[in-house]
């Protein structure tokens, strides 16, 4: 995942070609569940608001992950 400025908005980079700081993700529900909780992908990213604190759209996140990723190719260790 990189931001993208233009479209102010994070965005998959499958080919790994966008220009900035990029952040990878394992194509499993639950590793993005806890990097959200966690707020990794806006610290990876370097994303922060006004406070200081790492901000993305975790609703933006989601929709992007899912187009991404194929349904049900979670990874063995979330089927354990």
């Amino acid at each position: 995942m990189v931001y993208d400025p233009v479209a102010c908005a994070v965005v998959v980079d499958v080919r790994k070609v966008l220009p900035g700081r990029g952040a990878h993700l394992h194509p499993s529900e639950r590793c993005l569940t806890e990097a959200l909780r966690r707020r990794a992908i806006g610290r990876a990213l370097r994303r922060t608001g006004s406070d200081g604190n790492p901000v993305v759209d975790p609703e933006q996140v989601w929709r992007v992950w899912r187009t991404a990723v194929p349904a049900g190719s979670d990874s063995a260790a979330d089927r354990a």
